[in-house]
């Protein structure tokens, strides 16, 4: 996890990554009962890419099954659950991407 303090002090300004910068990021090999159900969804936006192994996904109550070489988006506060195949678990790598200030568009 990125610090809170940074995120909000550094990366909210900064105008490179202002727009859509990561939040957490991580790693986790042959992930055995790896389960998360969110009922409201995350603050970010979820970018998961399944290396090896199995596993599924629920959005907008509509299941998905994932294997090796797939990634699924989860759009922020959306509810949803994923988890590891219980025989095949799976390898992946993860993250979380947020958007802290929104533009308008040009001014003139």
């Amino acid at each position: 996890m990125i610090p809170r303090a940074v995120l909000q002090t550094k990366c909210a300004n900064h105008p490179l990554i202002n727009q859509l910068h990561i939040t957490d990021i991580g790693y986790y090999p042959k992930a055995r009962y790896h389960y998360r159900e969110r009922s409201t969804g995350a603050e970010q936006h979820i970018l998961i890419y399944c290396q090896e192994g199995a596993g599924s996904f629920t959005l907008q109550q509509r299941a998905y099954e994932i294997s090796a070489g797939d990634f699924f988006i989860i759009p922020a506060k959306s509810r949803h659950t994923y988890k590891a195949d219980a025989d095949n678990p799976w390898t992946i790598y993860w993250t979380h991407l947020k958007a802290l200030r929104q533009t308008t568009g040009c001014s003139n």
